[in-house]
């Protein structure tokens, strides 16, 4: 019994194409597994981003709150200056402002302890 094994152009042309098929389709697999695991580290970034973006949003408005406070006594101290009002008032509002200036430094020291422990 003997057999006889005849190769064709054609032949040696489906085999190539089918063996380099298989590679591409194992090489797609292992991509799509990479590209899977980097986007589950985007969404980590992202997701660290909002909680940032929010803490300092959140700051800005409350500095913003406290600055116009500053502002309003730094006007009434001009006007204590030139003479509109008492000198105990002024005294008065300068050592508020000072109180409100230190409650800021306090408060953001302490809500930066907070959020240093949680991160």
């Amino acid at each position: 019994m003997e057999f006889t094994i005849t190769v064709t152009p054609a032949g040696v042309a489906w085999f190539a194409i089918t063996v380099l098929a298989c590679v591409f389709l194992v090489y797609l697999i292992l991509l799509l597994r990479k590209l899977i695991g980097t986007l589950k580290q985007v969404d980590l970034l992202l997701s660290d981003t909002k909680t940032m973006t929010e803490i300092a949003s959140r700051r800005s408005r409350q500095m913003d709150e406290k600055m116009d406070g500053i502002l309003d006594t730094v006007g009434v101290v001009v006007d204590a200056v030139k003479g509109n009002q008492s000198v105990v008032k002024a005294t008065t509002n300068i050592v508020n402002a000072a109180s409100s200036f230190m409650g800021i430094v306090k408060k953001n020291k302490g809500e930066e302890k907070e959020e240093n422990s949680q991160a």
